[in-house]
């Protein structure tokens, strides 16, 4: 579906349906590689939130 508002054109295109559940049971290896990603996201994202605090501005 194509939206016209002023002079913006955009195509609106559905989202695609998410894939297939991951397979049930014990993966133990595949857990703990998620589980040290996920540390790595939140280190990094606090890194982040703290590079970009107004510390010492009266804001």
């Amino acid at each position: 579906m194509t939206v016209h508002i002023g002079e913006v054109h955009t195509d609106v295109v559905p989202a695609a349906a998410p894939g297939p559940a991951p397979a049930a049971g014990r993966g133990g290896a595949g857990e703990a590689e998620r589980a040290e990603e996920l540390c790595a996201a939140l280190d990094r994202a606090r890194w982040l939130a703290g590079r970009v605090a107004a510390v010492g501005f009266d804001d």
